[in-house]
């Protein structure tokens, strides 16, 4: 009985592989190019597709991969034909990416059917870290702005000043703010930093230390410095800026206005005891527990019926005008 020889035995079928998955989204069983990640899932693409959206998967496509990928059973090895490994007559590579970050990516470039009349949901911040990851690796522009627009969208920044209208955060997340630092810092992305820290340190974890902590971890050593050392600036900075006007109760402004709201109240502005500044202890613990949200608190706060127009518009002005400031210096107090 005569050998064959391994060149002239037909690959092996994918049901063989029993210890591979097909990828739920991004296997096309008319695919020309299968990539093994994590040494289990198989994605089957369009070779002719990914190569052009990327010349670095193109070099990497025409260089024969070495058979047998790592950690492959001896019982499961696939035959090769010319060193290229193969899967039912499919050219197979492995690659070092995780399935998730994979998946992402292929996501943005080649994007699921979404069903008449529904949406595509939000992409999570770990898709989009996933996707920033693999464009910056395999030089795709296309995915690269597709992530920049998203986190853009996400968290918008300003240049040099924070809308009265904003918000800094999505729901004032400390976590999703820890993994936003990771991610600007990974990325070359320190526009997204200052707001992400000021929500990490001014985040109201009362005696939960261990929830705290746990975001902590998510940065690194120094990063984790900046955050603490921050804190303390951000509250010495507040004082700084918010203490020289009267109206927050540190000091009793000298100016005093006659005009009438009604026929028989007059403004209240420069009056130790009016309502506004009543309970300046309490104001201030909101102060400085969260600057930026009090002081965004307080302009949107209904004064027609103590102040006339013109002290209202004089003191809404200040009060933008020093969260303006606060925001201007996060920089300054975080250290970045």
């Amino acid at each position: 009985m005569s050998l064959l020889k391994v060149k002239d035995m037909p690959p092996l079928p994918a049901e063989a592989f029993s210890y591979h998955t097909e990828h739920d989204t991004h296997y096309y069983d008319d695919g020309n190019i299968i990539f093994i990640l994590e040494e289990k899932t198989l994605f089957r693409l369009y070779r002719g597709a990914i190569c052009k959206k990327s010349e670095v998967m193109r070099d990497m496509l025409d260089i024969p991969q070495p058979p047998n990928p790592r950690g492959t059973p001896d019982s499961f090895r696939t035959l090769s034909m010319d060193d290229q490994e193969y899967i039912d007559g499919v050219p197979a590579i492995a690659l070092s990416d995780t399935v998730e970050e994979f998946s992402s990516l292929l996501d943005v470039l080649f994007p699921p059917r979404v069903p008449l009349f529904s949406s595509a949901p939000a992409p999570s911040l770990e898709a989009v870290e996933g996707v920033l990851k693999l464009s910056n690796k395999y030089v795709i522009q296309e995915a690269l702005t597709w992530a920049e627009d998203v986190l853009e969208m996400l968290f918008p920044t300003f240049t040099d000043s924070l809308p009265m209208n904003s918000t800094p955060l999505p729901l004032g997340d400390p976590t999703m703010a820890a993994k936003l630092i990771r991610l600007a810092r990974c990325n070359d992305l320190p526009k997204y930093l200052p707001l992400a820290f000021y929500v990490l340190a001014t985040h109201p974890y009362g005696a939960d230390l261990q929830a705290r902590q746990a975001d902590l971890n998510l940065l690194s050593m120094d990063d984790q410095a900046r955050v603490l050392a921050g804190r303390a600036a951000l509250l010495q900075g507040t004082v700084e800026v918010v203490s020289r006007r009267g109206e927050n109760g540190l000091c009793i402004s000298k100016a005093r206005c006659s005009n009438l709201i009604n026929a028989s109240t007059k403004c209240g502005f420069g009056r130790s005891m009016d309502a506004l500044w009543l309970d300046p202890a309490s104001w201030w613990q909101k102060l400085l527990a969260d600057p930026l949200a009090a002081l965004q608190d307080r302009y949107n706060t209904a004064w027609s019926y103590t102040f006339c127009a013109t002290c209202e518009q004089k003191m809404k002005a200040g009060l933008e005008e020093d969260r303006k400031t606060i925001y201007r210096r996060l920089n300054e107090f975080f250290q970045l």
